[in-house]
Parts: C-alpha cells; sequence; structure tokens
C-alpha cells in the first residue's frame, strides 16, 4: 500500500493558492448619458443604481428626470442597451444651487466577489464662476454584465 507524505511546506503552498483570490479585473465603461437634469429633487443622498434588465433600466432612466412634485423633466430618449451582454449603473446626484456641480463615474472594478463602481462628485472649485441655477447631476455607464452584487464608492 502507497503511502502519501506531504511535507508542512508543500501543504502550506497548496492552502495559501487555494486562498488566493483573483486579480481585481477592470471593467471597460462606455458613457451612456452624463448631465445635469433641470429637476429639482427631494433627495439629500446620492442614488445609486443598477439596472440589469430594460424594466430596470427605465426605473433608473426616470430618476434623475422626476422632481420632487412628481413632475418629469425631459431628458430626452431612453439610451438603448443589449442587456443581453451589458448592464448600466449610474449616480444621480442630490440637487446642486451651482451649475458647477456634476457626478462622474471613473471606474468599475470586479473585486473580491462584487462590482466596485467609483464615482467622483465634482464641487465647485475657489473662484471658479459658476452659474447659480439648480440642477441634478447624473452620471450613466454601461458595463459587461455581471451578476455579482455592486457597491458604490466616492473616491473623493
Amino acid at each position: 500500500m502507497n503511502k502519501w507524505i506531504i511535507s508542512p511546506c508543500l501543504l502550506l503552498s497548496l492552502v495559501t493558492l487555494s486562498a488566493a483570490t483573483p486579480e481585481d479585473r477592470q471593467l471597460s465603461i462606455e458613457s451612456v448619458r452624463i448631465g445635469l437634469s433641470p429637476a429639482v429633487r427631494s433627495e439629500r443622498s446620492p442614488q445609486l443604481l443598477v439596472a440589469r434588465t430594460n424594466a430596470e433600466w427605465l426605473a433608473a432612466w426616470s430618476v434623475p428626470a422626476i422632481d420632487q412634485h412628481g413632475q418629469a423633466a425631459f431628458l430626452g430618449a431612453v439610451p438603448t442597451v443589449d442587456f443581453e451582454k451589458s448592464m448600466v449603473v449610474g449616480v444621480v446626484l442630490p440637487t446642486h444651487s451651482s451649475g458647477c456641480a456634476r457626478v462622474t463615474i471613473e471606474q468599475v472594478v470586479v473585486s473580491n466577489g462584487q462590482v466596485l463602481v467609483k464615482y467622483l462628485d465634482h464641487k465647485a472649485k475657489r473662484g471658479e464662476i459658476c452659474t447659480s441655477s439648480f440642477a441634478t447631476p447624473f452620471h450613466f455607464v454601461k458595463v459587461e454584465k455581471v451578476s455579482l452584487p455592486v457597491v458604490f464608492d466616492n473616491d473623493q
């Protein structure tokens, strides 16, 4: 009868390899729409949106367009997305009183069993000349469809 003898070093190597996580994988992003909505919203925190189906996309698309009274602002036709291959992630910031406010999704990464969406909330810089109209910044991007949970990080 053959017996296998595994050295402690070999055993440690095998355990380390099995516990290793794959490298982070950056997803290619394609901007679907970025801009400012004229709708004045009552939310005080960013709305973080994920759409993996057409119905979810229609609901997400209406978020920056509907104001605190339920009135709709015109954002144009809903962009077409192939949800067999792609999903849409988006960020809608609270209404700002500065036309310099904007949001940008900078990076989408698959890491540690989740999809991490990194975005920047741009605020007016000191001395920057901005309009003083109310606006709701938003950004939607299309990425490869992934069934993992999605988390957002305001990468300030």
